[in-house]
């Protein structure tokens, strides 16, 4: 069967797929959208999202050990879960 002379659509790709190679680029403004985009709400630079956002940084950098992630910015395992959870209410994020 002969092949369709028509050219196949292009395909179109997501910002979120190329964001990391964006990033390279010295786009701040760019750099800036795709933080508040992944981060919503919690991106706005307040000293509690600041509080919320740093144990689950790094709960989530330790792979969700919560042990781990407790020693590495020293607080408690019951904090990192209880801020952790915080964020969930407050931010819907999962």
């Amino acid at each position: 069967m002969a092949h369709s002379a028509v050219p196949p659509a292009p395909q179109f790709i997501a910002f979120t797929d190329i964001a990391p190679v964006a990033m390279l680029d010295d786009d701040t403004e760019a750099f800036g959208q795709f933080v508040r985009q992944v981060l919503g709400p919690s991106a706005v630079d307040t000293v509690r999202n600041t509080e919320l956002r740093e144990p689950l940084r790094n709960y989530l950098a330790y792979h969700q050990c919560l042990a781990a992630a407790a020693e590495s910015i020293t607080l408690r395992r019951n904090m990192i879960r209880y801020r952790t959870q915080q964020n969930i209410d407050k931010f819907g994020i999962r």
